[in-house]
């Protein structure tokens, strides 16, 4: 499936792998969706819906052939079209019916679970995960308050305020929350890429291994740093980075950075290079466990994504597979 986002990341359609429009996406300006929907994924013959026809075609044509309009039965991405993918159009497609191509749906037949901004739509809910905190585009606002975590600069509470209704202090222009916690630009300074100034300095690898992620602090402040580079190709996938994130974060309060200015130097002159270093564990924490909660968080996220999409992200089982051997050579 091919997925066609505006220039402020919102999805406006998607399509298969033939390039025929399974939906169109309208969205209000708060991010409350409607899917007009064309058609479903395995509509070979373009009728609005997934039946015997299509059925005859995906058996005694495209079996084995992965080109041409036969790609759209491509269910689990592999590149090959097999038995497997037959199993899949069996369990997925409809009885011979005209009943798939409707407007105003407000969740997506094809299971497509990305609409506002590109976030995650929870379809039982119709409020999006944006990444902290649940935002509900109906009314308009955040479903919760600012997390009560221990935030990038110094100190702890609410970082954004108390209100359910503002954003970045009510400076959305002026600040920047890529992670729903804290406004990035108040404290520390803008470093730049601080993941990528790491792993030009070695740090994204442990004792000689590629690390997929780690805890880089930016002038005694931590950042949640993944490199993609050292991950698999199947884990290489948003879903699994935004998992990845969550696990990091679980650290932040078990770990201190190194800062030796003093308080009111937060932010350097332009020009004066950012400090980036390794933090380092409070004292009597214990390692093995943290690491242990921190895949357990790390799991739970990925399970979320997964029951929203069912068993067809492969990515994800493959996270999660990776996760539980981590969780195992640990003896968690």
């Amino acid at each position: 499936m091919f997925v066609y986002q505006d220039a402020n990341y919102n999805v406006v359609a998607t399509a298969d792998y033939d390039g025929k429009v399974l939906e169109r996406v309208r969205l209000t300006p708060y991010g409350q969706p409607t899917f007009d929907v064309e058609t479903v994924n395995g509509d070979y013959d373009g009728d609005g819906d997934t039946d015997s026809a299509d059925s005859d075609t995906l058996s005694n044509s495209c079996l084995g052939n992965f080109s041409g309009a036969c790609r759209i039965f491509d269910y689990d991405d592999n590149g090959a079209i097999n038995v497997f993918d037959l199993w899949d159009f069996n369990a997925l497609s409809p009885a011979d019916t005209n009943v798939q191509r409707q407007p105003g749906r407000r969740t997506s037949p094809n299971h497509f679970v990305n609409a506002h901004q590109g976030l995650f739509l929870d379809e039982e809910t119709m409020s999006y995960q944006n990444r902290n905190r649940q935002y509900s585009a109906s009314h308009r606002r955040f479903s919760q308050r600012d997390p009560l975590l221990r935030s990038f600069r110094a100190g702890s509470g609410y970082q954004d305020g108390m209100s359910q209704y503002s954003y970045l202090r009510l400076n959305p222009l002026g600040g920047l929350d890529f992670l729903g916690l804290a406004d990035l630009k108040e404290c520390p300074c803008d470093c730049g890429d601080v993941c990528a100034r790491a792993a030009q300095q070695g740090m994204d690898s442990v004792n000689g291994e590629p690390s997929g992620g780690g805890v880089i602090c930016c002038n005694g402040s931590p950042t949640p740093c993944v490199w993609r580079h050292n991950l698999d190709p199947m884990e290489n996938v948003d879903p699994v980075i935004q998992c990845i994130i969550q696990h990091e974060m679980d650290h932040f309060d078990a770990i201190t950075c190194p800062d030796d200015r003093p308080r009111q130097e937060c932010c350097p002159p332009t020009g004066t290079t950012c400090r980036v270093t390794r933090p380092n564990y409070n004292p009597g924490v214990d390692v093995r466990q943290e690491e242990c909660h921190a895949f357990a968080r790390e799991l739970n996220c990925l399970n979320v994504r997964l029951s929203a999409c069912g068993p067809y992200c492969p990515n994800i089982v493959f996270a999660i597979s990776n996760v539980l051997d981590m969780m195992r050579e640990l003896g968690c």
